[in-house]
């Protein structure tokens, strides 16, 4: 006897990496307020797919790594195809060699982490400042960008690999 009944845990668990990257970005959406009037952007969504593309390679296509690049670039206020840019250059990386952004040591790959989520704000930055030549550099906005997502890190992290554990578990 074949049973043919939708299980929505199961559905859930894989499609895993899509509907909490979707998750991220509405979340995004919404302004982050900090200090009263002060309100920046997190960028939990662009964690979120570095982290299942870490973690995973496998479980997230280009195609929707193309589609949330772009939704996470439109509702960031990024350029459009910036951040598909450098999570289509992470996901290639990624799946010619596992263990790059991934250590089985988790400080190092904290460390990598920061370091790349640091150099893609200035790269952001640099940009930002070449197309708008009045446009002053707002260090504070950095600053806290990357803290918010450097403090973030460790917990987006465990959320991931618990799902990631989840869905091989299914896929097996």
């Amino acid at each position: 006897m074949i049973d043919n009944s939708f299980n929505l845990r199961k559905f859930l668990i894989i499609t895993s990496p899509l509907s909490t990257t979707i998750f991220f970005i509405i979340i995004d959406s919404v302004p982050f307020y900090l200090l009263g009037d002060f309100a920046t952007k997190t960028q939990l969504s662009f964690i979120i797919a570095y982290l299942w593309i870490c973690l995973n390679p496998e479980s997230i296509r280009p195609l929707f790594l193309l589609i949330l690049g772009l939704l996470i670039d439109i509702l960031n206020d990024f350029y459009f195809g910036f951040t598909t840019f450098f999570l289509s250059l992470i996901l290639f990386i990624q799946k010619k060699d596992n263990t790059l952004l991934n250590s089985v040591d988790f400080k190092i790959t904290y460390i990598k982490f920061s370091v790349f989520i640091i150099l893609i704000n200035i790269f952001s930055s640099i940009l930002e400042m070449f197309s708008e030549i009045d446009m002053i550099f707002n260090t504070k906005n950095f600053i806290i960008i990357n803290l918010v997502s450097l403090i973030a890190f460790p917990f987006l992290f465990l959320i991931v690999r618990y799902y990631n554990k989840r869905l091989k578990i299914y896929v097996e």
